[in-house]
């Protein structure tokens, strides 16, 4: 691919992923992307944000078009492999969300809270609440904070988990506690959706004292009210900062706010890019999909048999 040309991009889905977090970006960083066709089944939603955007009823048809180079993957878990699959096999680069799979055999062919508050179900509709392959809390949050565990920390030893349905009227689990054992240090993953009164995000304890910091990246909240990429690093208000909690040497007690540094989800795009016209190495690799769904595996073994798992299989 010429180093001037556009990646020309065709995304599966518009619902809050695809709306959110990908084509915001595709759209402001035109010098390096342009979106050319959305897959909307049955809406047609994303040309009236993208007037210039051709709406396709299939990805059979999204996938046999020879102008799109690159295809991002927005759809329920269960879909990102076969998707994923298909598309690679017609040529195209592919940018699947998390979780990679759902299977970790498909991709061989601290203490963090994610919690929210959802006591019934989202709508009848809503895959993430149906009783089917790979959907339900693990899948949905878990993959995500797995990935941040693996790549501050490596690879665990054991996996100690308790994943189950605590809602009367939910199918799939909708709790998850995972403690991941490093030898010298111990990770624990937890998330429910009865959790009104939300506690840290992250909790760190070490030698020297701890961190604790509430609430998440602002951008997310931002690009949900239709705000484009720009304007988030002209926003300084980046609270709830972290809490820094430690001492010096001569005993004195520090207890102050630690300035929470402006988050950028344009870098991902930026990489891909340098990526796919340059050549340049990824810094997010294949394997580290697969761990993390070898993670969750092991996560639901160990839940199921009741017991601790060693971390085996890891690439």
């Amino acid at each position: 691919m010429s180093s001037s040309r556009k990646i020309r991009v065709g995304l599966v889905g518009f619902g809050v992923s695809g709306r959110v977090f990908h084509a915001p970006f595709l759209h402001t960083m035109s010098h390096m992307y342009e979106l050319r066709s959305v897959v909307e089944r049955h809406t047609n939603e994303a040309i009236k944000i993208y007037p210039n955007i051709k709406t396709v009823r299939s990805t059979t048809e999204l996938f046999n078009d020879p102008d799109i180079d690159l295809v991002i993957i927005t759809t329920s878990n269960d879909l990102h492999y076969s998707l994923s699959k298909e598309a690679l096999e017609k040529g195209k680069h592919v940018v699947v969300e998390k979780p990679m799979t759902i299977r970790s055999d498909e991709i061989l062919d601290c203490e963090i809270h994610f919690d929210r508050y959802r006591p019934e179900l989202k709508g009848d509709n809503a895959w993430r609440e149906r009783d089917e392959a790979g959907a339900g809390i693990f899948y949905d949050l878990g993959s995500h904070l797995i990935d941040q565990t693996l790549s501050l920390f490596g690879h665990p030893q054991t996996i100690t988990a308790d994943i189950r349905i605590q809602r009367p009227v939910a199918h799939v689990n909708d709790y998850f506690d995972v403690r991941l054992d490093y030898g010298h240090l111990r990770v624990t993953l937890k998330s429910s959706m009865l959790v009104r009164e939300m506690g840290p995000r992250y909790v760190l304890h070490g030698t020297k004292g701890s961190f604790i910091k509430h609430g998440d990246d602002i951008q997310e909240g931002v690009l949900r009210t239709g705000v484009m990429p720009p304007i988030l690093n002209e926003n300084n208000d980046w609270a709830p900062y972290g809490l820094l909690h430690t001492e010096t040497k001569d005993g004195r007690i520090i207890k102050e706010k630690y300035e929470t540094l402006n988050g950028n989800y344009g870098l991902f795009y930026e990489q891909l890019y340098n990526s796919i016209v340059h050549g340049k190495q990824l810094e997010i690799r294949p394997e580290d999909g697969y761990n993390v769904i070898r993670i969750i595996e092991l996560g639901f073994q160990s839940s199921q048999e009741k017991k601790t798992l060693q971390c085996d299989q890891l690439l």
